[in-house]
């Protein structure tokens, strides 16, 4: 496994799993100039909570604009936020299925999304630009950018249900 995969698998930058090799506390062989990982290190690593809240540092920036949403569940994935504000201003509702609007004024905002094999979060914070974040069907769109990312299910569910809106 490349320190990419591993590092999506992990849900920390690629330099974290980098520092991690150097440090031995993730086997890795070095080929050619590319590090491929042990996928049995990956899977038991566990990654630290420690240092600056990176988070705590950046909430300190302005609020968020108003961003496009179509979240719920469908028959094979949900997409769920949670935020501060807990607005969603609906334009469509198509059963469980709801498309609108998050209004402006929120700092930071988790996002759950769910399929049959799958379940991956994602933590967002207001950013100049435009992004989109799409997951089976569901999608955000405005000007954010993501500063977390979870692809492993446990952890995924288990980081949502731990964020703390501000």
């Amino acid at each position: 496994m490349t320190v990419p995969e591993a590092a999506q698998q992990l849900g920390i930058s690629e330099s974290a799993v980098r520092q991690a090799i150097y440090a031995g506390r993730l086997r890795a062989n070095k080929e050619g100039g590319t590090y491929y990982l042990d996928p049995h290190s990956v899977a038991s690593y566990r990654v630290s909570k420690r240092g600056p809240r990176r988070q705590d540092q950046e909430a300190k920036g302005p609020p968020g604009g108003p961003l496009d949403a179509r979240i719920g569940s469908g028959p094979d994935a949900s997409f769920r936020v949670k935020h501060s504000r807990d607005d969603f201003e609906l334009t469509e509702k198509r059963g469980p299925e709801w498309t609108g609007m998050i209004p402006s004024g929120w700092r930071r905002i988790a996002v759950l999304g769910t399929s049959r094999d799958l379940s991956r979060y994602w933590e967002i914070e207001p950013a100049e630009g435009e992004s989109v974040l799409h997951f089976e069907g569901f999608y955000l769109r405005g000007g954010f950018r993501i500063v977390e990312t979870v692809g492993t299910t446990q952890r995924a569910v288990a980081a949502f249900k731990g964020f703390q809106p501000r």
